[in-house]
């Protein structure tokens, strides 16, 4: 049986975001994109810090037993570091020149469904769905994939509500501490742990970005412009995907070794 450890932490680094000039080559990151590349920095650091917290939170309550209560702000945590990558998405977006509104992004946040649809991202692919992409089955494919993310969403946003409230099941009433035991509250933990280092890493990369978003929107517009011709091209589109960004990724290694002198 796992049982419920306190000494499990999310660790994290943070590099605070510099903002140099916004020109690199033709390419100009205008003042509105600036602010708004500024302040989605500035949001992720702060839903971060409070997934951070509700973790640290939730290890006080597990440790001392309330593991109702600890799963729930697991439960809430991962969903603030859903939040975290949703925003680099948004950023990434910006600097591919897509418009973005930062009022539609937060009415999305607030949805659960959407949050755990997204964290659902970071699942394991399913038999199913690889055999279906083996045969080129896309449309297969995204079907399996698609109600695996409300398979997942119904269970956490089960557990969620287990942990909180009285219910009704199987002709008796059941309170949280009943239905929440401490294995179920542990692999909430561990969970969480798992996105907290994957939210870590993702605000370490926006911050990065926003160091130099010129930099990094002048290659992601030519990987865009590469994967265009994707739907255009015959043949196992995974394959290609892959021999695409394979390529993509090795071209910048190759000038990222140039500018830093390594061999």
């Amino acid at each position: 049986m796992r049982r419920y450890c306190g000494k499990h932490s999310a660790c994290y680094n943070r590099n605070g975001p510099g903002y140099s000039d916004f020109v690199y080559g033709d390419f100009v990151v205008n003042q509105t994109e600036e602010k708004l590349l500024q302040e989605i920095v500035r949001g992720a650091e702060l839903i971060f810090e409070n997934a951070q917290k509700l973790y640290e939170e939730a290890q006080l309550l597990g440790t001392n037993g309330a593991f109702a209560r600890a799963l729930t702000l697991h439960q809430i945590s991962m969903e603030e570091c859903s939040k975290v990558d949703m925003l680099g998405a948004a950023a990434m977006s910006l600097l591919m020149g897509d418009s973005l509104n930062l009022d539609k992004l937060a009415t999305a946040f607030r949805q659960h469904k959407v949050k755990n649809y997204n964290n659902a991202y970071m699942s394991v692919t399913t038999d199913a769905e690889r055999e279906a992409r083996k045969r080129s089955d896309f449309t297969r494919a995204i079907q399996i994939f698609k109600a695996q993310q409300a398979e997942i969403h119904r269970e956490l946003n089960a557990n969620k509500n287990a942990s909180l409230y009285v219910d009704y099941c199987d002709g008796k009433f059941v309170s949280p501490s009943e239905r929440i035991t401490e294995e179920l509250a542990t692999q909430f933990q561990q969970l969480n742990g798992f996105f907290l280092s994957h939210g870590a890493t993702h605000l370490h990369l926006l911050s990065k970005v926003a160091s130099d978003p010129a930099a990094v929107a002048v290659p992601m517009q030519e990987l865009a412009s590469r994967l265009a011709q994707l739907n255009a091209s015959a043949g196992d589109l995974d394959e290609k995907f892959e021999e695409i960004v394979g390529a993509w990724i090795e071209e910048q290694s190759v000038k990222a070794r140039e500018i830093s002198g390594e061999p």
